[in-house]
């Protein structure tokens, strides 16, 4: 597994390897989103690494409990009725939908592709004179989940895509619940197809302040794969 960072002295466990995203895309052009959050900027990032053929993009945000070889060379799923996220995510360097992506990424302006006619109008008419609403203030996931769900849409590869369960079991609105003292109901949720969690960082930020309860799913998985929790400051 390789792991991207701009920070040359980021420690990582055996079996990781570090790379330098700055051979992917300059620190100088990173984009946050208005809130901070660096998300906005995986998505870009993601796109050009698949671009590159790098393999499967997956989030830091992700418990894998079984592997994803063998899936294709379209690996995504829903994580509700409605959305399709890229926490996970496979697409062939040539295919047309992950064109499309990069090139919503890339645009100087860019137009959610879910806007009605006349909202895109009005962005591309501001952008002519510089006036656009930028990237980093469109809504979260413009060019991350919701151009995904989009573009797969649009390129006719639904077929591909994994139901909830496999690799979003839990909701991201239940994201707490991964700290709460009891890791059964989260297993629960789990299926014979359950690949991976998606642990939503966004959503336990509080949570990681303090050490994940015992009997909780978070001090399971810890003890299971030999980690010491610690606590994270809220940044």
């Amino acid at each position: 597994m390789d792991v991207y960072t701009f920070d040359d002295s980021l420690v990582v466990p055996p079996g990781v390897t570090v790379r330098k995203a700055s051979e992917i895309i300059p620190r100088k052009d990173v984009v946050l989103h208005q809130s901070g959050s660096w998300a906005l900027f995986t998505d870009i990032f993601r796109y050009e690494g698949l671009k590159r053929n790098l393999g499967v993009w997956m989030d830091l945000d992700v418990l894998l409990l079984r592997d994803v070889k063998g899936m294709g060379d379209h690996i995504y799923g829903w994580q509700d009725a409605n959305v399709i996220n890229g926490a996970i995510l496979k697409l062939p360097a040539e295919s047309e939908c992950l064109g499309r992506l990069r090139s919503l990424s890339r645009a100087r302006v860019v137009v959610d592709p879910s806007w009605s006619f006349k909202e895109k109008a009005i962005q591309r008419a501001k952008g002519l004179f510089g006036l656009q609403v930028p990237v980093g203030k469109l809504r979260w996931g413009t060019v991350g989940p919701y151009a995904l769900t989009h573009y797969v849409k649009a390129c006719h590869l639904i077929h591909h895509c994994q139901p909830a369960d496999v690799f979003y079991p839990v909701p991201f609105t239940d994201a707490t619940s991964f700290f709460s003292a009891d890791a059964a109901a989260i297993e629960g949720q789990f299926t014979s197809s359950t690949r991976a969690v998606h642990l939503w960082n966004d959503m336990i930020k509080e949570a990681k302040r303090r050490p994940p309860p015992r009997g909780s799913f978070i001090a399971k998985m810890c003890e299971r794969f030999d980690v010491e929790p610690v606590t994270e400051a809220v940044r």
